[in-house]
């Protein structure tokens, strides 16, 4: 009855998103979001030991509205969106969310949850090859008269602690012990397995492993 009765506020609540769906209305570039992120804390809109991946994209679309992740909501949601992404995964079973958009960068947008040794759970939200222009609207660029397009790649991080809602924001530096310059890498969250996997651009370079070991990683 819980798992029905937790599954029902979730549809609930992205019917309620729904209602006024709009693509490209109160959206923020990544930019804007790369700059509040790392300080600002965001919230869980129920507290359950059920909680899946789904409450917790929402949670973070309310927080920062982007054209990305409302596409991914709106598939979730059963609405159109062919020839607009690709490749969407939904695996509450796994904790994991990811989907393509179709534009000429095939930019990216990924989530997954851990849940810590000590019952509380850490959250990471991966951009890769966002994509905006100059005028900052993201997902699909209208390039500037210079031609001027921008990509970025980035990862936050959020710890909940056990019975709490609220997301404290973590940086991968906080939880590796190490710096990465994640622009020079294609992020892949774990779908299966606990470990980040960061692949880097150009041949021949090893990829970077981030170690899962119940509260934060190692790098390998």
């Amino acid at each position: 009855m819980k798992r029905f009765l937790l599954s029902l506020v979730v549809v609930l609540a992205l019917t309620t998103l729904a209602q006024d769906f709009e693509i490209a209305d109160n959206s923020l570039s990544f930019s804007q979001i790369e700059q509040q992120w790392g300080s600002r804390n965001l919230f869980t809109i129920t507290r359950s030991e059920y909680t899946d991946v789904r409450e917790y994209f929402l949670s973070f679309v309310q927080a920062y509205p982007n054209e990305p992740c409302n596409l991914i909501i709106a598939d979730m949601l059963g609405m159109d969106t062919d020839g607009l992404l690709a490749e969407v995964v939904v695996d509450k079973a796994n904790g994991y969310i990811s989907a393509y958009l179709l534009t000429e960068l095939m930019p990216r947008v990924q989530m997954c949850h851990w849940r810590c040794s000590d019952g509380g759970t850490l959250i990471a939200v991966a951009f890769t090859g966002v994509e905006y222009s100059g005028d900052d609207n993201i997902g699909f660029p209208t390039v500037d008269e210079d031609g001027r397009v921008v990509n970025i790649t980035g990862m936050q991080f959020y710890r909940i602690d056990p019975d709490e809602v609220m997301w404290q924001p973590r940086t991968l530096k906080s939880l590796s012990g190490r710096a990465i310059k994640l622009s020079d890498y294609n992020i892949e969250l774990p779908r299966k397995g606990k470990n980040i996997v960061l692949k880097p651009h150009g041949e021949n370079k090893p990829n970077v492993t981030l170690v899962w070991n119940g509260n934060s990683f190692s790098v390998k």
